[in-house]
């Protein structure tokens, strides 16, 4: 089984947690400003969303920052491989 870091898992749980937060937003919003008009009522879902959107982008952008990092790791170790066998091939 593929293991995690507890951190991604944390950033993968917020991230579904916020989904929920835009998801329940819209509807609350909607539902609520219903009785004012239709357009009233899209516009306040399309507002009741935008916290829970904007903690998407930035759990996003934070799991983006996390596989950066790991695929900068991957290719260190790769050149630190090529830069090793260059030198034992130039020592000979």
């Amino acid at each position: 089984m593929f293991k995690k870091p507890l951190f991604e898992l944390l950033v993968n749980f917020l991230l579904g947690i916020a989904w929920a937060i835009a998801l329940l937003g819209a509807v609350f919003a909607f539902e609520t400003f219903y009785n004012f008009g239709f357009l009233t009522a899209i516009i306040a879902s399309i507002v009741g969303s935008i916290t829970g959107l904007i903690f998407v982008v930035i759990l996003e952008l934070v799991n983006l920052n996390i596989n950066r990092y790991k695929e900068s790791k991957k290719q260190t170790k790769l050149l630190e491989d090529i830069s090793n066998e260059i030198k034992k091939l130039s020592n000979n």
